[in-house]
Order: C-alpha cells, then sequence, then structure tokens
C-alpha cells in the first residue's frame, strides 16, 4: 500500500474513533495529537475527558505498537487515572491468527476500538484505567496458595474492582471478615472461646481470638490493621481527578493486602486444625 493510501487509511481510523469517543463519552478536553502531561512521554493520535479520568487513544495499524509499552510507567506514576486505548482496522483486528495479540492487549489493560471501511467504529472490548488494572493470570500467581473457595471468592471481586475498585475492595474485605468469622466459630467449637465472644463485630472477634490464640496473633494482627487501615477506603468518594487516582491506588492496595491476609489467616487455622465454615455470598 502506498504512502498516500496508509496516509488516507489512518485518517479513517482516527475520525472514526475519535467521533465515537466523542458520542460515547462526550467532547470535554478533546485534544488532538498533544501531550497530556510534560512527565507522560507520549502524545497520543486524541485524547479526552471522561470525568475525572483521561481517556487516551492511539491510531496505529499494528497490534503491538511499541509506545503504548514504554509509557505505562509514566501513566502508573502520574497523578490522575488514565485509560489507554488502540485503534485500528476492523481488517487488521479481524487478520489476527488466534487472537494472540488482542489477548496480549487485554492482558495489558489496553483497550480496542476498530474502523471499518465505512468509517464505523466499534469497542471490541472495553478498557479502564490502567492504576486499576491487573491481569487475571497476575490475580492468579497472588492467589495460588490460597484453598478454591478463597480463590474463586476473590476471583468474583476482582471482576467487581474492573467496575468499581471502591466496591471490589469492600469485597475483598467481606472475604477477610468472613474467614475471621469461620475462625471465631471454630474456636468456640474448641472451647477455647465462649460464644459470647464472637457475636459482635469482625474487629472485637479478632480482639478476642488474639486474647487467646497466641502463636496466630501475628496473623490476627494483621487482618485488624486490614480493618482499621482500608475499611473506610471504598465508601469515601473521590472529590478530584487526583483523589480519584488516590482512591484507585489505596483500593488496589488494600485488594493484594486483603489476599495476603487471608493467606496467613488459613495457614492459621490450619496450624489450629480448625475446619473452616466460610459464609461466602
Amino acid at each position: 500500500m502506498s504512502t498516500d493510501a496508509n496516509a488516507i487509511r489512518k485518517a479513517r481510523i482516527e475520525s472514526g474513533a475519535l467521533e465515537f469517543c466523542k458520542q460515547r463519552f462526550g467532547r470535554s478536553g478533546v485534544k488532538t495529537g498533544e501531550e497530556i502531561h510534560s512527565s507522560i512521554s507520549w502524545r497520543p493520535t486524541f485524547h479526552l475527558n471522561k470525568g475525572p479520568v483521561i481517556f487516551a487513544v492511539e491510531v496505529e495499524e499494528s497490534l503491538d505498537p511499541m509506545i503504548l509499552k514504554l509509557v505505562v510507567n509514566d501513566i502508573l506514576h502520574f497523578n490522575r487515572p488514565i485509560t489507554v486505548c488502540l485503534a485500528c482496522s476492523l481488517e487488521l483486528f479481524q487478520s489476527d491468527p488466534k487472537q494472540a495479540k488482542i489477548k496480549e492487549l487485554r492482558k495489558n489493560g489496553v483497550g480496542l476500538i476498530t474502523v471499518d471501511e465505512s468509517g464505523d467504529a466499534v469497542m471490541q472490548f472495553p478498557c479502564i484505567p490502567l492504576a486499576q488494572h491487573f491481569s487475571e493470570e497476575f490475580l492468579s500467581e497472588k492467589l495460588r496458595d490460597l484453598p478454591s473457595r478463597l480463590k474463586i471468592a476473590f476471583q468474583a471481586a476482582h471482576q467487581t474492582f474492573s467496575v468499581n475498585p471502591g466496591q471490589g475492595l469492600q469485597e475483598a474485605g467481606q472475604i477477610v471478615e468472613a474467614i475471621v468469622a469461620a475462625m471465631g466459630e471454630a474456636a468456640v467449637k474448641s472451647g477455647a472461646l465462649t460464644a459470647s465472644k464472637i457475636k459482635s463485630s469482625a474487629a472485637e472477634t479478632i480482639d478476642s481470638l488474639y486474647a487467646v490464640l497466641k502463636q496466630q496473633r501475628a496473623a490476627l494482627g494483621g487482618a485488624r490493621s486490614f480493618a482499621k487501615t482500608y475499611r473506610n477506603t471504598a465508601s469515601h468518594p473521590a472529590r478530584s481527578a487526583k483523589g480519584a487516582m488516590t482512591k484507585i491506588n489505596l483500593c488496589r492496595d488494600g485488594f493484594f493486602e486483603a489476599v495476603r491476609i487471608c493467606r496467613e489467616l488459613s495457614e492459621a487455622a490450619r496450624t489450629l486444625k480448625y475446619s473452616l465454615r466460610l459464609h461466602l455470598v
């Protein structure tokens, strides 16, 4: 294909993708070929505001553009959430054998818009701010040592996190609370606690367990610290773009802290030979 034909093709993709984004997300802050910020070494084809999030699009006739890999670190350290999306021709999308490159884009949190010969655009798969994204493969590695029921629960929480980090963290916290409650019930069954000690809040149940399970205090202390640090993070709305980025980072940290705490509590229960009856939704 000639240089002129390539230029025409790219212009058609850009026009179709830009109009699609304007109609879907609005026309606030639309900028073409301009940098997002001096700290980010990338000039996307265009970007616009999607609420507190910057939605940035790179038009490219390649499904593995190097620039998107090079700027990830800059984006993750920026003080505002940025969503990254690739726009290409529908023909290129359909020509990817076994969708190997498509899967790689999704794994890396990059969205994809395709534009056909008529200029009609379609969002092939959505994307979220990169700071909010972690792949299923990455999560699976984090969950590797957990019992299968906890793995399933965290995978469900991850789905929620991808849509709403605050609610995703809340679900992760509920998994921690479920283990605490189950340990409390097991402690009563073993005679280590009386039933009256576990009929209050999760925090008070932790304190009761902490008093009698001296060898498990490290795990229980971690659970108490988690509740204190992250319990209210999910419910506090972000009041600015910078606040939205701060909340996403806190929720992400909290989610993986919940995984770590559950692993330690599960190990403590095994050591005690407690059979946990988990009450998970």
